[in-house]
């Protein structure tokens, strides 16, 4: 095996973690800008109503919107799910 083709093996990975690491820290970044959306229903409130449905949640509403969400049985507008309950959410 060649000493330099090695290296440059070695070199076009550690450059294609970079990339994958740079994307994932932009896409962690870009979850975060969404939470400041308004609700995905009313596009007024903030969003403050955490959708729960199983071990997992959705945080694409407002309080208002996430209850009478599931007060009308409607599923979660984002999976689809049964939503279970909701969580009012503070962020400090």
């Amino acid at each position: 095996i060649c000493h330099t083709s090695v290296k440059r093996t070695t070199a076009l990975v550690r450059r294609i973690q970079g990339a994958a690491h740079e994307e994932k820290e932009k896409e962690s970044f870009d979850n975060i800008k969404q939470l400041l959306d308004p609700c995905l229903v009313c596009q007024k409130r903030p969003r403050n109503g955490n959708i729960v449905h199983g071990k997992s949640a959705h945080l694409v509403a407002c309080f208002r919107c996430a209850k009478m969400l599931r007060k009308g049985r409607s599923p979660c507008p984002v999976c689809k799910k049964e939503i279970h309950g909701v969580i009012k959410v503070f962020m400090a």
